[in-house]
């Protein structure tokens, strides 16, 4: 989507990152923005997650989700605490910004608009495929064209992050 201008350049490698990270580890919009950077493990390849009701866990990275998010903390210079920070009461980046950035982002890329959220069912999606263990809830509106669409959008996601991001094969 970047080739074909559709994030300005300062904006690039943070909605890389970004959707990288939601795409890869299954986060929530909201932990994904309010990661401190001592939640980052990068030898153990790890993040310490505060989620819903302020549970910790930690969430794996792979290789080169981790690599991505290095060069991106690497080239940001910043004193506060969060790997995305923001001018905002809580200190870091506003969820509607990057939600805008992002469909912004798929509507230039001629690529229908998602949302940070199917990102995440994006990542449980895969890791059913891959063999873990899970339970699909399905609602009464779910349809066989809305299981297509998110298996192109599946595909597409890790087309374009892979396409300037060496993925190990």
């Amino acid at each position: 989507m970047l080739e074909v201008g559709c994030a300005r350049a300062n904006d690039s490698l943070k909605i890389r990152t970004v959707i990288a990270l939601l795409a890869t580890t299954g986060l929530r919009l909201t932990e994904c923005m309010s990661l401190k950077r001592d939640g980052v493990d990068p030898e153990a390849r790890e993040l310490k997650i505060a989620g819903k009701g302020n549970k910790r866990r930690v969430v794996p990275l792979l290789e080169w989700t981790a690599n991505m998010l290095a060069d991106y903390i690497g080239e940001r210079r910043s004193d506060s605490p969060f790997i995305f920070p923001g001018n905002t009461r809580t200190g870091y980046a506003e969820i509607y910004n990057v939600e805008k950035t992002l469909k912004r982002a798929c509507l230039r890329a001629g690529v229908e608009p998602f949302t940070p959220h199917q990102l995440r069912h994006l990542y449980a999606t895969e890791m059913l495929r891959s063999g873990a263990y899970g339970v699909i809830i399905l609602n009464d509106s779910t349809t066989t064209a809305t299981a297509q669409t998110r298996i192109c959008l599946i595909s597409y996601i890790f087309e374009w992050i892979s396409s300037t991001t060496k993925v190990p094969v």
